[in-house]
């Protein structure tokens, strides 16, 4: 069993296609994902399951792996089944916070992506405006924190983190695909990779809010929480205030257009 750990979760799910549909019943996104080079043992810990559904998550992956062994139940303590409601600490909480603003605005890419569809000449503004906040607020000011503060507290070479940036890269791609395409006034690329940059981010977000980011509190000291608070706040007074102000003023202009 340890060997099957050890290994990443593509190949096991590749090896034994059951396995994936077990994740799925946990909530755990494996199969799908576009990376998927997590080890087995890294996706148990970091999701963090109650005790009760992890011992039986274990005792199912285990059956398929091994059909012909008398497979053991770990019992679980009553004590040990609460699972806690999220909680943040103050600079995890910061970019929770900041995630908020940007499910709104990635949220609206839909509806600016009608607009494109139904309308003969494309809103090149419209668009630029949502590219300047992705770029803007979404990269420079939020995942560069991420990026270049949050992840020096983590082992860079976990695959976890690797499935984070890769996300980072892969949604810069859209965006550049997309700011080529206004230039032509390409509809069908828009409206691909806006779409695609929309899908992307909104699961992003839920892996970081859900599991990536308890996962990194669980490893933090309490030292480490208030270099980490202080280095955040430091990287948005050196970005200035009219950053966020202006990509904010572009959300309260979407809610206005689209509300």
């Amino acid at each position: 069993m340890q060997n099957f750990m050890t290994m990443s979760v593509k190949e096991v799910i590749e090896m034994h296609p059951r396995i994936g549909e077990l994740l799925e019943e946990y909530e755990i996104g494996c199969a799908p994902c576009t990376v998927a080079t997590c080890l087995v043992n890294d996706v148990v810990t970091i999701h963090n399951l109650p005790k009760k559904d992890e011992a039986m998550l274990m005792f199912e992956i285990e059956k398929v792996l091994y059909p012909d062994r008398d497979v053991v139940l770990k019992e679980v303590a009553e004590e040990e089944e609460i699972k806690a409601e999220i909680t943040y600490s103050p600079p995890m909480q910061m970019l929770v916070d900041e995630h908020v603003y940007i499910k709104q605005v990635i949220a609206y890419i839909s509806d600016v992506l009608a607009l494109v569809a139904q309308d003969e000449k494309v809103d090149r503004q419209l668009l630029l405006n949502v590219i300047r906040f992705i770029r803007e607020y979404a990269d420079k000011y939020h995942h560069a924190k991420e990026e270049d503060i949050l992840f020096d507290y983590t082992d860079s070479s976990l695959e976890v983190i690797k499935v984070i940036l890769e996300d980072h890269v892969t949604g810069r791609g859209h965006v550049k695909a997309v700011v080529d395409a206004i230039e032509t006034e390409n509809k069908e690329e828009i409206i691909n990779h806006l779409t695609a940059y929309q899908t992307l981010l909104t699961e992003h977000i839920k892996k970081e809010d859900e599991i990536l980011f308890p996962w990194i509190d669980r490893t933090l000291t309490t030292s480490q929480v208030g270099e980490l608070f202080q280095k955040f706040a430091q990287a948005n007074t050196e970005l200035g205030e009219e950053l966020p102000e202006r990509n904010l003023d572009f959300l309260e202009s979407l809610n206005q257009k689209f509300k």
